[in-house]
């Protein structure tokens, strides 16, 4: 393992939870440091998960931006509503290009790669993403390559990793990305 094995995972209200807590437990086990940082609303100081699950925040998007340096990887889980209310955040731009600029190992799964793909952070990468018309037209719109658009999560198409980029189909490959983490992030 690698002398800084902090890594960050972002998220805010409606992050898919197998996604998450897949990749969060895998790392945990494997003695990576993981932080969270959420992205709060409404004065709340918790988050909720797209199956109702309620966290107490500890970290906030806004506050980690003065400890990016402290972290060499990034983890975004998908979630419709996730992806969308961390796609209108300025942190979570400043958390991207930190990220890919001083190129430190990114990993999104499910609608997270979005974040990349509309940031221009795909550009010319092979990626993958949720196998939704929506998300796939985001992706390929800001240049990125999918090889196979009718991938199934028991194939090897499901996590792509180009460079410094890892991205994942669906939470069906979340078990099988956050294993995939482990070895991406050494």
């Amino acid at each position: 393992m690698s002398k800084n094995n902090n890594v960050l995972i972002i998220v805010a209200n409606g992050y898919e939870d197998l996604e998450f807590t897949a990749s969060f437990d895998i790392l945990k086990r494997w003695g990576f440091n993981v932080e969270v940082a959420y992205l709060l609303e409404d004065n709340k100081n918790y988050v909720t998960s797209a199956s109702g699950l309620n966290v107490l925040v500890k970290e906030t998007l806004q506050s980690i931006i003065a400890k990016l340096n402290d972290f060499n990887y990034l983890m975004i889980p998908g979630g419709d509503a996730n992806v969308s209310r961390l796609d209108k955040s300025e942190y979570t731009s400043k958390i991207l290009e930190h990220f890919v600029k001083k190129n430190k190992k990114v990993a999104a799964i499910c609608a997270a790669p979005i974040l990349l793909a509309n940031r221009g952070y795909l550009k010319e990468k092979y990626a993958i993403c949720y196998p939704a018309k929506k998300y796939q037209s985001i992706l390929i719109a800001n240049g990125a390559r999918i090889k196979n658009l009718n991938c199934k999560a028991d194939q090897e198409c499901s996590i792509v990793i180009d460079g410094n980029i890892m991205t994942g189909l669906d939470f069906r490959t979340a078990i099988k990305f956050a294993d995939q983490l482990v070895k991406f992030f050494n």
